[in-house]
């Protein structure tokens, strides 16, 4: 299931981590003792007001905080944090996301490493927070998922040095270590076994395209579709009512499409029952694609094609990569393939086929 994207490391994943700032540099720039320094940080006297507004400024210039562990926020061990994005999270909305926590923590645990989560309401928000906690010595590296085009937390990752991986294309990553689910492939090959069956109207019903993911995801399905001249529409949802909004609309077209592709299971299984209240059958007037290989999927009537999607092991990957990147060993980028979907019951040659 796993490869190896590249056999080595690029010279940017085995940097090692930039060494937090700390009094004695903050002492040294602005050319006053440690204790002058102590002092102005901590708003004691004996430090004229322009000798302690030098020290401010330099302290912020360096991104320097006072260390949490010094102030007894965090145990000895190392952790490693994971800001979860709410609102179009596809962690969030997953139901599967207790399998991927389950699979980074297995990982961690054995070299003594353990996880914090923490919800925030933004990815700028969460850099913020990344730069805070590490100048802070909260943590010791991050988990980054849900990734944007132009991701504020790699950003920071990067500007600071900060040991990181990304669940992203590596692209998007930007020299990171990352492990990259490879659904671009998986879409393309759901086109194509839609296909195959003689659908030329085909639509997907994907997650937000503000995540990395989602625009590849119709990149990739809109290139095979103009490869075999098709037609296909791209719709986003964020959630499950606003995915059964869309499958209602275009099912009630007069011109609806013969096959939907779903970016989970959940709203696949959703559809199943948008379409019967529609006196359409499935998978004889339209056939329905999910992703999960869910046991929901397996049970719905009928049963649902699906790509299946390995979430622990992605944890897994994922931990083991936090690993050594905390430990400043060499990363490679992992590349996770899919593969085609398991054909079940709702899927069907296009009507008239």
């Amino acid at each position: 299931m796993a490869n190896n994207f590249s056999p080595e490391a690029p010279p940017e994943l085995t940097t090692k981590p930039a060494k937090r700032p700390t009094i004695s540099d903050i002492a040294r720039a602005a050319g006053v003792s440690i204790a002058i320094v102590s002092y102005a940080l901590n708003g004691k006297p004996g430090v004229s007001p322009a000798t302690r507004d030098r020290v401010l400024r330099i302290a912020d210039e360096y991104g320097w905080r006072p260390s949490a562990a010094a102030r007894s926020l965090r145990t000895s061990s190392k952790t490693v944090g994971l800001a979860v994005i709410e609102g179009d999270s596809s962690s969030t909305n997953s139901s599967h996301f207790v399998e991927f926590l389950s699979g980074i923590q297995s990982a961690l645990a054995g070299d003594g490493l353990s996880l914090m989560v923490h919800l925030v309401d933004s990815a700028e928000q969460a850099a913020q927070s990344f730069t805070n906690w590490w100048a802070e010595r909260r943590f010791d590296g991050f988990l980054i998922t849900d990734a944007r085009t132009n991701d504020p937390r790699i950003a920071a990752v990067n500007r600071f040095r900060i040991p990181a991986v990304a669940l992203c294309h590596p692209d998007t990553a930007r020299g990171n270590p990352c492990v990259w689910v490879d659904e671009e492939d998986a879409y393309g090959q759901c086109l194509t076994t839609l296909i195959e069956l003689g659908h030329t109207h085909i639509a997907i019903i994907n997650g937000t395209e503000s995540l990395d993911i989602g625009k590849r995801r119709a990149r990739a399905a809109r290139i095979e579709a103009a490869r075999a001249g098709i037609r296909l529409t791209v719709m986003s949802a964020n959630s499950a009512e606003l995915s059964a909004a869309h499958s209602r609309l275009l099912l009630s077209a007069p011109d609806r499409p013969t096959a939907i592709i779903y970016d989970s299971d959940a709203h696949a299984v959703t559809a199943i029952d948008v379409a019967r209240r529609l006196q359409l059958r499935v998978p004889w007037d339209v056939s329905l694609i999910g992703f999960g290989s869910s046991a929901s999927s397996q049970l719905s009537m009928p049963s649902l094609t699906s790509v299946s999607y390995p979430h622990r092991e992605i944890g897994e990957s994922a931990g083991r990569a936090l690993v050594k990147a905390v430990a400043g060993q060499p990363v490679t980028v992992e590349r996770i393939d899919l593969g085609a979907p398991t054909v079940r019951g709702s899927t069907a040659p296009a009507p008239g086929r």
